[in-house]
């Protein structure tokens, strides 16, 4: 990765040194959650405020009932912590295929393995708004889990996701669609499950008593090493994904937000809830200069409203995503792929390989662009002027 000071960042936490500050002399201890656009349509005993998504699918997978060793559809394109927290409960994890248009299940992989499902886990990846209708139809009576961790902002049908299945969960972290601070939300819509996800999050207490301490100090680093000139020169992304590569055998916590972290979120969300037009007409512009390019032409033109979460990209081969990765990293942009490693760390819960083919042929020509709303005009002019050449190169297979 080059060293740059002027690198621009992948991600951008909207949460700096002064909101910690903020937070840490507020007054403000309600112990609810504020989530724009969900709190008119969801019963605040039914939003509950934990430590991180992965708990919230955690307590739902055990609230469900389901039998020991029961198998949950999830998607192979997916984080870790997904196939953890299915662990986590007592379950299996069986593996669908990826539809490489829209980021969602494959159906006909979906239909394939029907039979064997008793729970399933959708991710609406990039922010963009999965099908839970085309679900329901193959999976009759089955329940459904929405992992909305990307998708704060998004809306299908003028209803955001999290509230078509049994219950979704949502991230606040600092590489989420609104990275306000930790924690995450849990929103139970089944109310055969709520009485259970209570009396389990009851056994909880306050993760780190008053105040987390290693929440306050995650905060003051990621909000200082993700800005310049410190992102560039200590190669900050870089060092996560070692760290994340060293880790990938973790128990998952199960705990109540911290209040540090729930300050955080409920002071600074209302403000950022406005960013998603810019970031939504930023990938416009990009998308327009590709010549519309699946999947980000799809996301701009579909009738479901994309929050603008990041822009992927699709090259003709590996070969081509690891030379746009170089081009774009030396003009100073922090182009990336996310979850490289989905395939291996998905071994590790009986995935085989050539069980998902669309996938497998998907993966190593994927690569991200960052879209977030705090980039500057310049900034986005930049992104802009080297994506055009970019791919006026790809035109003329000059990374072949």
């Amino acid at each position: 990765m080059s060293t740059s000071w002027r690198m621009i960042p992948r991600y951008h936490p909207q949460v700096g040194i002064r909101d910690i500050c903020r937070a840490l002399y507020s007054e403000a201890d309600d112990d609810s959650i504020l989530l724009p656009g969900l709190d008119e349509k969801v019963k605040p005993d039914c939003i509950f405020a934990l430590n991180g998504a992965t708990a919230g699918l955690t307590i739902i997978l055990k609230a469900l009932g389901l039998a020991e060793n029961s198998k949950v559809a999830v998607p192979v394109y997916s984080c870790v912590s997904v196939f953890e927290a299915v662990a986590a409960a007592g379950l299996k994890c069986i593996f669908i295929d990826t539809d490489p248009d829209t980021f969602s299940f494959d159906m006909e992989s979906l239909k394939e393995n029907s039979d064997q499902i008793d729970a399933v886990i959708p991710i609406h990846t990039f922010g963009y708004p999965g099908n839970i209708d085309a679900i329901k139809k193959i999976l009759p009576g089955r329940p459904i889990i929405e992992d909305c961790t990307h998708a704060l902002g998004s809306y299908s049908d003028t209803k955001p996701p999290g509230l078509d299945g049994a219950a979704g969960v949502f991230s606040f972290n600092y590489h989420k669609p609104i990275s306000v601070g930790g924690g995450g939300v849990l929103i139970v819509n089944d109310p055969a499950c709520l009485e259970k996800v209570k009396e389990i999050i009851k056994t909880f207490v306050i993760s780190g008593g008053s105040f987390s301490f290693k929440s306050l100090v995650r905060h003051m680093v990621i909000s200082t090493l993700y800005r310049k000139p410190w992102y560039g020169l200590l190669a900050f992304a870089h060092l996560l994904e070692l760290r994340r590569d060293g880790a990938l055998q973790f128990q998952v916590e199960l705990e109540k937000i911290s209040r540090l972290d729930r300050r955080l979120v409920n002071s600074n969300i209302q403000r950022e809830f406005f960013r998603f037009d810019r970031q939504r007409n930023f990938a416009g512009r990009i998308s327009r200069i590709l010549e519309k390019m699946a999947p980000l032409s799809n996301f701009i033109e579909a009738k479901e409203r994309w929050n603008g979460y990041i822009c992927p990209i699709i090259v003709e081969s590996p070969t081509i995503c690891d030379k746009s990765l170089d081009y774009f990293t030396d003009h100073n942009i922090d182009a990336f792929v996310l979850w490289p490693e989905c395939l291996r760390t998905a071994a590790r819960f009986g995935y085989k390989k050539g069980q998902c083919p669309r996938l497998e042929n998907t993966i190593k020509r994927l690569f991200m662009l960052p879209c977030y709303a705090e980039l500057t005009d310049s900034q986005q002019l930049h992104i802009c002027d080297v994506v055009a050449k970019w791919k006026s190169k790809i035109d003329r297979k000059a990374f072949c």
